[in-house]
C-alpha cells in the first residue's frame, strides 16, 4: 500500500485467478485470541491480562470474505487499509 495518513483508509483492488481445471475454494481467515483468563489468578493480573486481549481495531476490511472460483474464473477483491496509529507497517 501507498503510504496513508492516520484516520485515512486506501482501497486497492486484488484479482485472483484459477487457472487450474477444478474448483478453487478461498477464503479470509483472521486470527482472534483465545480469552481464557485463569481464575484462581490474582485480580490485578487478570485485569491486565483482560485490557491485553481486548479485540484490537481492525486495519484491514477484505470484501468478500471467501469464494469459488472456477476453473479459469477470475474475481476481484478489495482489501481496505485503515491504519489507526502513526506507525510504518511492512
Amino acid at each position: 500500500f501507498a503510504t496513508v495518513q492516520c484516520g485515512q483508509c486506501l482501497v486497492e483492488t486484488v484479482q485472483f485467478s484459477n487457472p487450474l481445471q477444478v474448483p478453487c475454494e478461498w477464503f479470509v481467515h483472521s486470527h482472534k485470541p483465545v480469552n481464557k483468563l485463569e481464575k484462581h489468578m490474582p485480580k490485578y493480573l487478570r485485569r491486565k491480562l483482560h485490557a491485553e486481549l481486548k479485540p484490537k481495531t481492525r486495519i484491514f476490511e477484505i470484501q468478500p470474505m471467501s469464494g469459488v472460483l472456477d476453473p479459469g474464473e477470475r474475481s476481484n477483491v478489495q482489501v481496505k487499509f485503515m491504519p489507526k496509529e502513526e506507525v510504518s507497517f511492512k
